[in-house]
């Protein structure tokens, strides 16, 4: 992995940063995941994407799309609002973020979200919504 500047915080590189959960390490924090796939959107990696939504749901996941909306933006940057608790059994946060980016026709966006993520068998998961 070069040692480029993570998508997720500019001033941090790649490999100590997200580059390590997209190889294989878990996300320590629900916020973490959240920042890694940031990250993997931003670089086009979207197995990842579907590897960290919860199990139960990645059949579902429609990854063309996903690969079509990674792929056809350019992503500028992420901006971290609020993090919190959200359950208890299984463990659930919350995290309220905006991702910036840029589309095909040069329009620039913010995507602003609030994920639920959930902790199963020692790893953070994102819960795609219903």
């Amino acid at each position: 992995m070069p040692d480029t500047p993570c998508p997720c915080s500019p001033k941090k590189l790649l490999t100590n940063c997200c580059g390590r959960y997209h190889t294989g390490e878990p996300a320590p924090t629900a916020e973490a995941l959240m920042r890694s796939r940031y990250s993997a959107f931003a670089l086009g990696l979207t197995g990842y994407i579907r590897d960290t939504t919860r199990p139960d749901q990645q059949a579902g996941l429609d990854m063309q799309d996903i690969a079509g909306w990674s792929h056809s933006n350019q992503w500028l940057g992420l901006r971290l609002h609020r993090t919190g608790a959200a359950g208890m059994q299984p463990r659930r946060e919350f995290v309220d973020f905006s991702a910036h980016y840029c589309d095909a026709e040069g329009k620039l966006h913010e995507h602003r979200e609030l994920s639920l993520f959930v902790h199963l068998k020692g790893r953070w998961y994102f819960i795609q919504p219903d």
